[in-house]
């Protein structure tokens, strides 16, 4: 008889997602006691989806010191698609933490922090009524991403096993455990697998395992592991033949050369102890193979490595927008800056989270399907004339807003010119090899070169570029399905298909205008994978483990 080996495992969490860990420390505290320095405390909050900042914990109390090395991590989620905002209020605490009074401030964006070299934040700390510093604080953020387990394929061999039974061979069969850290009692050790059953055998070599290193040792490579041989027997208790130790950091190494021994310690006893000369083992446990599977590595893998991504903004102004100056206009700025148009929304909206990831805060925004001074009709043309590109998202706004008046709408909806524009930029960027850009097409209507458009997505497909476009107003947007590549491959005219999805689709009147943040998660979901995609299997490179910016 035998039995199917079998192993626990992790389910996978969403591209772009990680638990992160957060280390903090001080130094340059100001001293607000008369007496002594101060007895600081860090409260930490984040501010995701909602107006206001929530407390998602606190380090120890410190006392007496201007320069504390807080010992409690700070634990939370971060999600690629969400802006998420983190702000560290260090206080003084006195009278057993009853009473505080405020040291300074910082703030920085979750996003933002696992940008920088190192994922490590200093900032000066202030106080709202003090112009002078009163501190430094220094964050470094950890992220631990169940998505990126490593898979190990395994195989033992068994030499010399004793024999357990009068009338034949033994019929082995063995288990996997593992150490439960903390774990004292009987219960220490859990099973991880168990083994087919060879029959008539001393020298087994069983089938290749395979198993994630978080359900093999918690992806702790140090951890103690436990190999126990049995004699399987079909009418009575199965018979222990030998028991042997180890690590995963342990079996790599006798994948190369040696052997682990297997020892009954009832039997050692019994013939005098293992030193005694009368019991040498119950046999040897050779590793024919332990080796991690390749994988693919993940988006905050890339991000941990220096990654950065830029933005590219393109605007429709076409005339079905409507003129700008009529309040039906889907151009219309209104006066009241807490009533932005669908345009100034999605911009601010998804441009806060993307622009996070990006050092210099320089990014290129385009319209189309204006009449340009001369008379002609451009398809791409810069919304800041002065500039290459704006400064930041308020920069992208402002440029917006000034050409909303500066050129007339005209048509038609031509997408092809500024997928190129946007193309070009991508893969013209100076710096590391870790560069990505993200194309924003905001629209008012159905594609009007669709063919010329399709052929530009394909072309794009081999770069570092991905593109989202969303389409406001009320216009009949089924065709824009097509260029989301979910379901099939694009194809161009010539016949060439798309190295990958690049597109995504959304229509502003699916979500609540009052709440943006909705749809920027929306837009940006499929974005981690796409970069994850393109690094592993177009551009074929690893992530460094520290990439300075």
């Amino acid at each position: 008889a035998s039995r199917a080996g079998h192993c626990r495992d992790v389910s996978s969490m969403a591209a772009g997602r990680a638990r992160v860990e957060l280390r903090i420390r001080c130094a340059e505290l100001k001293k607000l006691d008369l007496t002594s320095k101060s007895d600081p405390i860090v409260k930490v909050l984040l501010r995701q989806r909602s107006p206001a900042h929530v407390e998602i914990g606190s380090t120890e109390l410190i006392r007496d010191c201007d320069t504390p090395d807080f010992k409690t991590v700070i634990t939370f989620d971060y999600a690629f698609n969400e802006l998420q905002e983190l702000k560290f209020v260090v206080l003084d605490s006195d009278d057993k933490g009853k009473d505080t009074d405020l040291i300074g401030e910082a703030e920085v964006t979750v996003g933002r922090l696992l940008s920088l070299p190192g994922r490590r934040f200093v900032g000066d700390l202030r106080a709202p009524i003090h112009e002078k510093r009163r501190g430094v604080i220094f964050v470094t953020a950890t992220p631990f991403m169940a998505e990126y387990v490593n898979t190990f394929d395994i195989t033992l061999r068994g030499e010399h096993l004793d024999k357990k039974d009068v009338m034949g061979k033994s019929d082995p069969y063995f288990k996997l455990l593992r150490k439960e850290e903390g774990v004292v009692d009987s219960h220490a050790w859990t099973q991880v697998y168990e083994s087919e059953v060879l029959q008539g055998t001393l020298d087994p070599t069983w089938k290749p395992i395979t198993i994630t290193d978080t359900a093999l040792c918690g992806a702790n490579p140090d951890l103690p592991l436990r190999i126990e041989v049995y004699d399987w027997d079909r009418n009575s208790n199965h018979d222990l033949i030998g028991v042997a130790t180890t690590t995963l950091a342990g079996l790599i190494q006798l994948a190369a050369g040696g052997s682990l021994e297997l020892v009954n310690q009832k039997k050692a006893d019994k013939g005098g102890g293992l030193f005694s000369g009368k019991y040498t083992n119950s046999g040897l446990l050779h590793v024919v193979a332990c080796a991690a599977q390749p994988r693919p590595h993940g988006f905050v893998e890339f991000l941990s490595g220096g990654l950065e991504m830029g933005i590219v903004v393109a605007v429709d102004f076409t005339g079905s927008n409507g003129l700008p100056k009529e309040p039906s206009s889907l151009h219309y700025i209104n006066p009241d800056p807490a009533k932005p148009n669908a345009y100034q929304s999605v911009i601010y909206s998804v441009g806060s989270i993307l622009s996070c990831y990006d050092a210099d805060q320089r990014f290129p925004a385009f319209g189309f399907g204006a009449t340009m001074p001369n008379g002609s009709v451009s398809h791409c043309f810069p919304l800041e004339a002065s500039a290459a590109e704006c400064a930041g998202v308020p920069g992208i706004l402002a440029a917006y807003q000034k050409a909303i008046h500066t050129y007339k709408l005209a048509g038609p909806t031509h997408l092809a010119p500024v997928i190129a524009a946007a193309l070009q930029h991508a893969s013209s960027r100076p710096g590391p090899r870790l560069q990505y850009t993200v194309l924003l097409v905001i629209t008012d209507g159905e594609i009007n070169d669709m063919p010329e458009t399709v052929d530009a997505v394909v072309k794009a497909s081999g770069a570092p570029l991905s593109i989202i476009i969303v389409g406001v107003g009320k216009a009949d947007f089924s065709s824009m399905n097509r260029l989301d590549g979910d379901k099939q491959a694009l194809v161009a005219r010539s016949g060439e298909a798309a190295k990958r999805d690049i597109v995504q689709f959304v229509a502003f009147r699916d979500f609540n205008p009052a709440d943006p943040t909705v749809l920027a998660a929306a837009v940006l979901a499929e974005v981690p994978a796409q970069v994850a995609h393109y690094f592993n299997n177009i551009a074929k490179v690893a992530p460094p483990p520290f990439a300075p910016h």
